[in-house]
């Protein structure tokens, strides 16, 4: 083992052979006093106990052996350390319990899997909130999925939404100054120290020009690219150490895509780019506002924008939950236009915000008493090339028309691979993801932990050997967004709302279809 990696998995591992051995006896006693005579179950339990105690060493092993490839410089630092030993623990503690529960009463085991649910999410936060950058952006990206994750974890995970710790007013003065050339009291006509929002690669001030407009000022954490470097790379180990205990996913290009995203967050002059570009694509429209870029006061750490004054989403749609009939009404509203515009994005325009976490959605009340949506942050942003666009375009129309011939070949096509060549899993897969879209279906008989259970059980059948990287950008989208239509379950026909877009799609991918040279 490498001395600069303080990864030794003995302080770990030891205490877990004691639990493990002494949990399988615990069951052991506890069956025969129940059973009699079930040697055979004893046997399975023991069997079990052994099983996860070669899997507790394994995981620090593979952690050790994939740690071993990253550069010195990184893997030494204590922020990777925490990083991967965390995770990697977090890991272990959950694969040890599907062994110990077998000695333990079904109220005794869900006791216990709460504790470990309310314990691991609470890790995870505080490692997400001291470390920040990549880690912080991973940890709310969890928190999208509210309807798939225990409750002990949403309520731990909403913390990383919008309450991170900002940086100091001291160090975000010296970089404002530096990147625009002057003090800030000469640029601004007022400027407020603490910030609106503190996210994990920026914080945002609210500020007033000289004009008298008022402004958001987000400005990028200091030191903040050599931080997303060490992410990036304890990323890819972790990667590796799913990748020993979820073989069914492709964790590598999930990671890698991720880390490719950061990178791209980090040029406030790209984003101010993009978001003059979804202007052009749909402004105009009653939703979504968006920011106006204010070039003059902007640099590529420095990004000055018209402000929006809103509601997060979350408390919003929580509210609208305790107000009865009108309520609900505003809350199909806001879930629709949340819907409408992303079915937009990726069909019809084929650009997409790519980093959908609450935090990043706003509420603004409208004239007639229903809200419109704002988008925030456009430092991620998602495009599809032509070929791959029309390739999704018609995978929905095929699946949704229940060809699955049709749904096989194009997700060859798009570059899909299932490790025996099978293709039937990723075909359930698509009608898992779709089925909500299905005209007539009720998103409130939609169960979501059923979905999740199914789609796992497929993939550890039949293991998905590749996602190509343009699926992990729109599964990031779908992924998010499905968590906050099925939490909070619209009283909305989502068919209705993404049959006007696929058939502009489709539409168009005929057209491009027929003006291309033979």
């Amino acid at each position: 083992m490498s001395s600069s990696l303080n990864l030794d998995p003995s302080p770990i591992v030891a205490p877990l052979l004691d639990r493990t051995f002494g949990a399988a006896l615990a069951g052991v006693t506890l069956v025969k006093h129940a059973l009699g005579h079930v040697e055979g179950l004893v046997a399975d339990v023991l069997r079990d106990s052994r099983s996860v105690v070669d899997e507790s060493v394994a995981l620090y092993t593979a952690a050790q052996a994939a740690a071993a490839d990253v550069r010195a410089t990184v893997r030494g630092t204590p922020r990777f350390t925490a990083l991967v030993s965390t995770s990697v623990g977090v890991i272990a503690r959950y694969r040890w319990y599907q062994v110990a529960k077998h000695g333990m009463r079904p109220q005794r085991a869900a006791e216990r899997l709460t504790v470990i649910h309310h314990e691991s999410a609470e890790r995870i936060v505080e490692m997400c909130i001291e470390l920040g950058g990549g880690a912080l952006k991973l940890g709310q990206f969890l928190s999208t999925r509210m309807d798939l994750l225990p409750e002990p974890w949403v309520t731990a995970l909403a913390k990383l939404q919008d309450r991170v710790p900002p940086e100091p007013w001291s160090e975000v003065e010296a970089l404002l100054e530096r990147e625009l050339d002057a003090p800030v009291a000469e640029v601004f006509a007022t400027f407020e120290q603490e910030p609106m929002a503190a996210a994990s690669l920026a914080q945002v001030h609210a500020a007033t020009l000289p004009d008298g407009r008022q402004v958001a000022v987000k400005v990028q954490r200091p030191g903040i690219a050599e931080v997303i470097e060490i992410d990036i790379a304890a990323m890819g180990v972790i990667a590796k150490v799913l990748r020993e205990v979820m073989p069914q996913m492709d964790m590598a290009s999930i990671c890698a895509e991720v880390g490719a995203s950061l990178r791209d967050e980090l040029d406030f002059v790209d984003e101010a780019q993009h978001i003059e570009t979804f202007t052009s694509l749909m402004g105009g429209r009653r939703y979504p506002l968006l920011p106006a870029p204010i070039r003059d006061f902007s640099t590529p750490l420095v990004l000055t924008l018209g402000r929006i004054d809103g509601s997060r989403i979350v408390p919003y749609l929580d509210a609208c939950a305790a107000d009865g009939v009108d309520g609900a009404a505003r809350r199909d509203e806001l879930l629709r236009q949340l819907v409408d515009c992303y079915c937009e994005q990726i069909l019809v325009h084929r650009t997409m915000h790519a980093d959908p976490h609450p935090g990043n959605f706003l509420v603004v009340d409208g004239d007639d008493g229903m809200p419109r949506l704002a988008l925030l942050d456009f430092g991620a942003v998602a495009r599809l090339e032509p070929r791959h666009a029309n390739a999704y375009a018609s995978l929905v129309g095929a699946t949704l028309a229940g060809r699955a011939d049709e749904v096989a070949r194009l997700l060859i096509e798009l570059g899909f691979e299932a490790r025996d060549g099978d293709m039937d899993t990723l075909v359930t897969f698509c009608e898992i993801i779709l089925q909500q879209f299905r005209q007539n279906t009720n998103l409130q008989d939609i169960d979501p932990h059923e979905q999740l259970a199914l789609a796992i059980q497929l993939a550890k059948d039949n293991p998905v050997a590749n996602v190509p990287r343009h699926f992990v950008m729109i599964g990031r989208v779908l992924a998010s967004l499905g968590g906050l239509v099925m939490r909070y379950k619209p009283d909305l026909d989502l068919f209705q709302v993404v049959a006007p877009h696929l058939t502009a799609a489709l539409r168009a991918a005929h057209l491009e279809k027929m003006a291309a040279p033979a």
